[in-house]
């Protein structure tokens, strides 16, 4: 099966949410304790809706404690149709600021 996604095949787990901003974060944190070398002075790029949280824990949670300032993001998306898309309430589950909500808020 798949790990991606749900049981029933193109269908998302219930917590993918969290699931995908555990990765996202996993991903800043390897590159500051991996021997690469690239400090603040690199560019990350996020890949679709799985690691499009990348960038808004870059912005509003490492950024202003003074880490990965000089860092840069970019976005691919290769296939609008799976948007990661979740029902508002779960925002809170993603331990992000309040001020963090306006970037994934659809009016």
């Amino acid at each position: 099966g798949s790990m991606l996604d749900g049981k029933k095949s193109g269908s998302d787990f219930s917590d993918n949410q969290k699931r995908f901003r555990m990765f996202c974060e996993a991903a800043l944190e390897a590159n500051k304790k991996l021997p690469f070398g690239f400090g603040d002075d690199c560019v990350i790029v996020a890949n679709d809706w799985h690691s499009a949280m990348t960038p808004v824990l870059l912005k509003d949670i490492y950024q202003p404690r003074g880490e990965y300032v000089g860092t840069k993001c970019a976005l691919c998306v290769h296939n609008i149709a799976f948007q990661g898309r979740f029902f508002e309430d779960s925002f809170k589950e993603l331990n992000l600021p309040e001020s963090s909500y306006k970037r994934f808020a659809f009016e």
